[in-house]
């Protein structure tokens, strides 16, 4: 079993008990996590949980693409109601898409991208890599 990083271990003290063995192996095994992920000009962004300072930040991940697609639903209709409540302009998008994420024991995460339209592809495809803190803007 490889050293987890600080970052690594927040994002698993952070999980329910009965997951954080099933993260680990993820981890160790260079599985995928999942992510609602925002494409920007820099190259893809996930947000970040666990923040009472910079240091403490971890990558908001989910251990199941169904857990992930939640996720991303779910801010979809947030920028439904915010367009309806005139908070966001009215020809706002929500540009969230899942992808997969091998988080490697250097800190940084691979971005796998899972789709070609609305097809989900049989076998993920590398697009990008980031350090974890610069994936989550910090």
């Amino acid at each position: 079993m490889s050293e987890l990083t600080n970052t690594q271990q927040a994002f698993i003290n952070s999980l329910q008990p009965e997951l954080r063995q099933k993260a680990i192996d993820t981890l160790n095994r260079g599985g995928y996590f999942y992510a609602d992920v925002i494409p920007t000009m820099t190259g893809p962004s996930v947000a970040s949980c666990g923040v009472k300072g910079i240091q403490d930040a971890f990558p908001d991940l989910h251990l199941t693409f169904t857990g992930a697609q939640a996720e991303s639903k779910e801010c979809a209709l947030d920028y439904e109601r915010d367009i309806e409540a005139g908070e966001r302009d009215e020809d706002d998008v929500y540009e969230g898409v899942v992808m997969a994420i091998q988080w490697r024991s250097d800190d940084t995460l691979r971005f796998f991208d899972l789709h070609i339209g609305d097809e989900i592809l049989p076998i993920p495809v590398a697009i990008s890599e980031k350090p974890v803190t610069q994936a989550m803007g910090l």
